[in-house]
């Protein structure tokens, strides 16, 4: 599965996101506290801090992300080392011409108010011959 990942680059405000969220000190003491200090110090939209905070569990008596922050920081500065139409390619096209048994596929979901998601990305998915469009 390929989520909303457009090929490219990373969208700006993951890397602001990331910076906010890597700055906060730990322990953290709440996922309320996690969103107010996002809003106020880092001026996030409410919605965002929230959705924010549900990446978050309790331990002890603090809380912690569900996620690795510093791979989280290291997978975006990679992004665009990142050929994702080859990846799709490779893994849909290549593995068949070796063992015409084998069967791969990539689900790839297209965000629908992504504007990152421009023509010309598309139509270079669309060349890869065992991409399909299918809306929903």
């Amino acid at each position: 599965w390929v989520l909303d990942s457009v090929p490219g680059r990373a969208d700006p405000s993951v890397h602001g996101v990331l910076r906010a969220i890597s700055s906060l000190p730990t322990p953290i003491p709440s996922k309320s506290w996690v969103v107010d200090t996002l809003i106020k110090e880092h001026k996030m939209n409410k919605a965002i801090a929230m959705w924010i905070a549900t990446n978050l569990r309790e331990s002890s008596d603090s809380f912690e992300w569900i996620f690795d922050l510093g791979i989280a920081n290291e997978l975006v500065e990679n992004f665009t080392d990142q050929n994702i139409p080859q990846m799709i390619h490779d893994v849909t096209v290549v593995g068949k011409e070796e063992d015409s048994n084998q069967f791969s596929s990539v689900q790839l979901v297209m965000a629908g108010k992504n504007n990152s998601w421009t023509d010309g990305v598309v139509e270079e998915l669309q060349s890869i011959p065992s991409f399909r469009k299918r809306s929903s």
